[in-house]
């Protein structure tokens, strides 16, 4: 796997963002999860388009396998004290200098927000570890963007869609409306 070496290493102030984050009330179900960020020089492409990163499990088939598990056994064990990552979150290195303090969090919020607990569909509690702690899984959006990054962020995580911006605005004059009535 020698031909990723020079292609993806570990993201350190992305990861410290992580750690951070998982302390917000919106992601206690991360706080015991092995969650690795690793820097592609490559830009990272999901389901054919290039994007700014994206968060997945280590575990695939097919073409990508050599690339997780190379990156898995050389990145991820070492800094998690040889226990394999849950997931990862892949970051365009060449575009993360150009964003300011707060779009990088908010890129990384805007990823962890694709994790949440599994659920046991008949009772609706959530599904656990040996250890105790939530499994997780991948979700996709709730819309293009996450409500909750929203309601932190505010509209401009839209980057001024006109369309993400309508219902941001929609949802503050409903809001509004409903604090009239009440």
């Amino acid at each position: 796997m020698e031909q990723f070496a020079d292609s993806y290493r570990l993201a350190k102030e992305p990861q410290a963002l992580v750690e951070r984050l998982r302390l917000l009330p919106e992601f206690a179900h991360l706080r015991g999860s092995r969650i690795v960020c690793v820097f592609s020089e490559r830009v990272p492409m999901l389901r054919g388009f290039p994007c700014a990163a994206f968060i997945g499990e280590p575990r695939v088939q097919g073409a990508f396998r050599p690339l997780f598990d190379w990156m898995v056994a050389q990145l991820c064990r070492p800094l998690l004290g040889a226990e394999d990552p849950e997931f990862l979150v892949i970051v365009d290195a060449a575009l993360w200098p150009s964003l300011e303090k707060v779009q990088r969090e908010r890129l990384v919020y805007h990823e962890l927000c694709h994790l949440k607990a599994k659920e046991n569909p008949e009772t609706g509690e959530p599904r656990l570890h040996e250890d105790g702690r939530p499994q997780l899984q991948v979700v996709p959006h709730d819309v293009e963007i996450f409500e909750a990054e929203v309601a932190r962020y505010g509209p401009e995580v839209c980057d001024l869609d006109a369309l993400c911006t309508a219902i941001v605005e929609g949802q503050k004059r409903a809001r509004k409306r409903a604090g009239a009535v009440a």
